[in-house]
């Protein structure tokens, strides 16, 4: 009976362990994941247009510079509350 009794206290106390262990991993795993999501957040395409940019396509491709432009082109400006069309007037480099 005070085997079982010893063996009881040897149990308990590996489960406590065991459970503080988790713990620990768990808290290291959640706070390496909520990095990872505040990084993809950072570099996601949706939180740079909140910021007040917008991103010009031609012809459904993404206007990479000047060069991809003509006068009188027809563009499609991409914000973050909808899209609007627009006519090239003028081109200037730096």
């Amino acid at each position: 009976l005070r085997l079982l009794s010893v063996k009881d206290d040897e149990v308990n106390g590996l489960c406590e362990k065991a459970h503080l262990l988790f713990d620990r991993i768990l808290k290291s795993k959640r706070e390496n994941l909520m990095r990872l999501a505040a990084e993809a957040n950072a570099l996601s395409p949706l939180a740079t247009l909140s910021r007040g940019y917008s991103v010009a396509e031609r012809n459904g491709k993404v206007v990479k510079g000047i060069k991809n432009l003509a006068s009188g082109d027809k563009i499609t400006l991409i914000m973050s509350d909808g899209r609007a069309t627009a006519k090239v007037t003028e081109i200037k480099g730096d």
